[in-house]
């Protein structure tokens, strides 16, 4: 709730949830998928941080951890084309932008963990360098 609670008061809010919160005050967005940004925050954003928080440095790299941060990242990036399918199954024609149609969701081999995607403040923490 920090982030909402940062956006509401005009105070400095994370990147993520600050696209994600001005989505949501535009009528033009399909309602979903405002909800799917801040997913993507939550994910990508608070998820990292949390791990951060609460991993000590030695576990940090763990191979077991190392696995299942892997693991679960695989998972998040074979969804999103099945998601996109989903997607636009209710949208209106129109209802993609000219970025929707470049950022296409491809399939991929997996490239990097989720705390790298994080952004701010992640790669600044003393646990996230090599």
């Amino acid at each position: 709730m920090d982030a909402f609670t940062a956006w509401e008061t005009g105070e400095p809010t994370p990147r993520p949830w600050q696209v994600a919160f001005e989505a949501s005050t535009n009528s033009d967005i399909n309602p979903l998928r405002y909800s799917l940004l801040g997913i993507n925050a939550h994910i990508n954003y608070d998820l990292p941080h949390a791990l951060l928080a609460v991993i000590s440095e030695d576990d940090f790299r763990n191979d077991d951890i190392i696995a299942v941060r892997a693991y679960v990242d695989s998972i998040l990036v074979k969804r999103v084309p099945e998601e996109d399918k989903r997607l636009a199954a209710v949208e209106e024609p129109g209802d993609r932008t000219l970025i929707d149609h470049v950022m296409k969701p491809e399939p991929r081999r997996h490239k990097a963990p989720a705390q790298r995607q994080a952004g701010e403040g992640v790669a600044e923490h003393p646990h996230s360098q090599p």
